[in-house]
């Protein structure tokens, strides 16, 4: 879902994130039962969705570029006028923050609390 989004940005804006890490992409849980999915379509195909959707947050140092023409950027952030519009730099971030993310398998009753101190 994050390649996704990244990649239709992309495509379709310029977007570029410039300051992606695995501490600006969240999970939202979607509801339980029902008919509860939530639809990415690109073209004539389409991912479905029924357990968890993908947010990327701040977007202090991003840049979009509208049909238009016109950029958008943080004025409060005058550097970010100055960088490159570089998407591979945001699939790298991604990459390597997926690359270091070690799944940990917790058995039944296990709260999640790594602390030994109890």
């Amino acid at each position: 879902q994050t390649l996704f989004a990244l990649y239709t940005a992309q495509l379709y804006h310029e977007f570029v994130h410039c300051d992606l890490h695995l501490k600006n992409i969240l999970l939202l849980a979607l509801p339980h039962g029902g008919a509860r999915v939530a639809t990415f379509t690109l073209g004539e195909r389409a991912w479905y969705c029924t357990r968890h959707v993908v947010k990327i947050t701040d977007f202090g140092l991003s840049r979009i570029r509208l049909e238009s023409g016109e950029q958008l950027y943080n004025e409060k952030r005058p550097l970010t006028e100055l960088l490159e519009l570089c998407w591979h730099d945001d699939v790298a971030s991604v990459a390597a923050g997926f690359g270091a993310l070690r799944i940990v398998a917790r058995g039944a009753g296990d709260d999640g609390d790594d602390d030994d101190d109890d």
